[in-house]
């Protein structure tokens, strides 16, 4: 395969991890409010969420260093796309009344 189609495939998955990390993570925070066991349900969240972003990353580092990277760059790409989202929807009243 190609090195290209190597490196844009691992950037895929690294956001791809980054997809499950932080949407995991905001439907862990989303259910606080209704958990009956709140410690539970953030440690149990953090350690699915964690264990997939690792196994995709020790994947990736089996291919390449390269393919490692992008992974990581796709990771941190997620990442801001999620900050950016976030922010402009921080722009809106949502204090509870």
């Amino acid at each position: 395969m190609m090195p290209e189609a190597i490196l844009g495939g691992a950037l895929l998955a690294g956001l791809a991890a980054g997809g499950v990390f932080y949407g995991g993570l905001w439907l862990g925070v989303t259910a606080l409010p209704r958990a009956r066991h709140p410690v539970a349900l953030v440690l149990g969240s953090f350690v699915l969420r964690a264990a997939v972003v690792l196994a995709v990353l020790w994947a990736l580092a089996a291919v390449s260093p390269a393919a490692l990277v992008a992974g990581c760059a796709g990771l941190l790409a997620s990442r801001l796309v999620v900050m950016a989202v976030t922010r402009r929807d921080a722009g809106q009243d949502r204090r509870c009344t």
